[in-house]
This record gives C-alpha cells, sequence and structure tokens, in this order.
C-alpha cells in the first residue's frame, strides 16, 4: 500500500518542478524602447522633441523641471558605440542625458564646475595635447554603473575639439 503522506509529497514535488520549466521556458518580454537596440536616426543630427519617445521626453522633465524643449542627438562615444544624447534646453548647466542604442537610461551629465578637478584635466589634456591647447568646456558623465568620465573642449590652433576623458583625465578617442 502506497503511503499517502508520500504520495502528496511526491505529487507537489512534480508540479512545482513542472512551473520551473514552464516559466524557465517563457520567452522574456521586450523592454528596450528601440527594435533589434538599433537607434532610429542617422548619427549627429538634430532630434526634436516630437521624434523622441515618450519615456525619454517625461523622464527628462522628471529629471530637469525647469527645461522648456528637448533636443536629441545621436553620437559614436568611442568603442561603446552609438549613445542617444539628449539635451535640455533652459537648464544653467549644458545638463544633458545618455541613452544606450536599446533606450536605456545610462548616465547623466552636467558641467563640471569644480576648480581642481578643471586644473587637473587641464595638465593632463596640456601633457597629452602639447601647451598650445587651451581648455574651454569640461562636462562630467556620471553613469548609473558609478563610473565616471568627462568630456572637454580644446581649442589649439584651428577649431576646437570635443574629447571623451577618463576620471584620471586621459584621453579615450575624439568626440566631435
Amino acid at each position: 500500500m502506497i503511503n499517502s503522506n508520500f504520495l502528496v509529497k511526491s505529487l507537489a514535488i512534480y508540479a512545482m518542478t513542472f512551473l520551473i520549466i514552464l516559466s524557465s521556458c517563457r520567452k522574456d518580454e521586450d523592454t528596450n524602447l528601440f527594435k533589434d537596440c538599433v537607434l532610429p536616426w542617422p548619427e549627429q543630427e538634430p532630434i526634436p522633441q516630437a521624434d523622441l519617445p515618450k519615456e525619454i521626453v517625461d523622464f527628462t522633465y522628471k529629471t530637469f523641471p525647469e527645461a522648456d524643449t528637448l533636443y536629441g542627438g545621436v553620437i559614436k562615444f568611442c568603442e561603446s558605440g552609438l549613445r542617444l544624447l539628449i539635451q535640455p534646453e533652459g537648464t544653467s548647466n549644458y545638463d544633458f542625458l545618455l541613452y544606450d542604442s536599446c533606450g536605456k537610461f545610462i548616465a547623466k551629465g552636467l558641467a563640471e564646475t569644480d576648480i581642481d578637478i578643471r586644473s587637473k584635466l587641464r595638465e593632463k589634456i596640456k601633457e597629452q595635447l602639447g601647451d598650445s591647447v587651451s581648455l574651454y568646456d569640461t562636462l562630467s558623465i556620471n553613469y548609473e554603473n558609478g563610473n565616471l568620465e568627462y568630456t572637454a573642449e580644446v581649442f589649439t590652433q584651428g577649431p576646437s575639439t570635443v574629447y571623451l576623458l577618463d576620471k584620471d583625465g586621459n584621453i579615450l578617442c575624439i568626440l566631435a
């Protein structure tokens, strides 16, 4: 004769195993804003607010309530690939938000106003590019994962160039 407790326990184990297998076979929902993680705009072309996804527009106005309008643009971010940069107009510090090619928020950028940091970056840039360069604007990029990078607009004899710098001021690449 089969023990009824054993039968109930066995059925429960089989049922739980079946549910675990069934749930692991279910396809995850696609939470990406952009199909196949491809940004739908050409690189370095202005994107008006009306063409931006509602989720990005809403998040930007929540983050920067003083903004009066938004613009976007796709830029190549060194080895990281293309990024969607959102620039709110009406903020005082050239603030911006960065999204990856899937539409996931990855960083917030702000004007770097700390004199010590700007001095350190100026010295590192001069070490790498020569004494004839001058630093114009610097922005800090604070990533959601805790990483920190900077952009620096640098003037030489000709037009300015925007560089991406690591947290120590080392040049990673030219952005524009």
